[in-house]
């Protein structure tokens, strides 16, 4: 790629670093400890932090036994023999709504299409 002048590695942890990082980047490299749970949370925190640019690349380093079929913050689907399957852990917050009155648990973030013409929506949300 010829582009090690324009680029910044960054050795952190990855959710302290999304956390607390103001920049946006065209490409996210993230290779945590193999099989590390927390993995699967990496894109929503990506995303939710807003740190990724809008044509950039996040890649992730993870177990082949990994899932990513994650939508939005905190949802997990699959789907078996034509049975949709959708995933929440109710444990999880994602900070105050727009208008403040609830804290988010879980959102698609819109109407993403996850099978066939099946299009999910969700939200999530303690008061």
């Amino acid at each position: 790629m010829n582009c090690l002048d324009d680029c910044i590695i960054i050795q952190s942890d990855a959710f302290n670093f999304i956390q607390n990082t103001s920049e946006k980047f065209d490409l996210i490299f993230a290779d945590p400890p193999y099989a590390y749970e927390m993995t699967k949370d990496i894109p929503a925190q990506v995303f939710k932090n807003k740190i990724l640019n809008k044509h950039g690349y996040l890649i992730i380093e993870h177990s082949k036994n990994m899932s990513f079929e994650q939508i939005g913050d905190n949802v997990e689907y699959k789907v078996e023999n034509e049975i949709l399957i959708i995933k929440i852990n109710t444990t999880k917050r994602f900070g105050r709504s727009s208008s403040g009155k609830t804290e988010i648990v879980a959102s698609t973030r819109g109407n993403p299409k996850v099978y066939k013409n099946i299009q999910l929506g969700i939200n999530c949300f303690t008061k």
